[in-house]
């Protein structure tokens, strides 16, 4: 259990996330130029303080789902401690998102917020 456990820690200090993204979309055979591009101009805005928070919009099967997985995990590599995705409110496009940032195996896990918040901690705030 132990050599488990720093073998994760050597892993997570490496601060590689990002680029193992990238070298995933390229497996599947997907261009990431795009990507790239989105992810290093976020994290301009984010350096110039010119932006603290971004939308990502697109037609379906455009890539945005790709392209937050890779910003979060740039973030993460970053030293950024929280990244909250806020999506659209369809149940079934909530988890299909969330099934994605799970497989793809990012460091640490996608969460659902009722995986970490107390239920009673939402009823109070609604």
């Amino acid at each position: 259990m132990d050599v488990e456990l720093e073998r994760l820690r050597k892993i997570a200090a490496e601060n590689i996330r990002y680029e193992r993204q990238l070298a995933r979309v390229r497996e599947a055979k997907k261009q990431t130029s795009c990507i790239s591009d989105a992810v290093n101009r976020s994290l301009d805005n984010i350096a110039s303080r010119k932006a603290r928070s971004f939308v990502i919009y697109g037609e379906p099967q455009s890539g945005k789902t790709e392209m937050m997985i890779c910003l979060t995990a740039k973030l993460i590599d970053s030293g950024f401690d929280v990244i909250v995705h806020l999506l659209n409110d369809s149940v079934q496009l909530l988890q299909q998102n969330l099934d994605r940032f799970q497989r793809s195996g990012l460091s640490p896990a996608a969460r659902n917020f009722s995986d970490v918040m107390d239920p009673l901690a939402c009823t109070r705030f609604g």
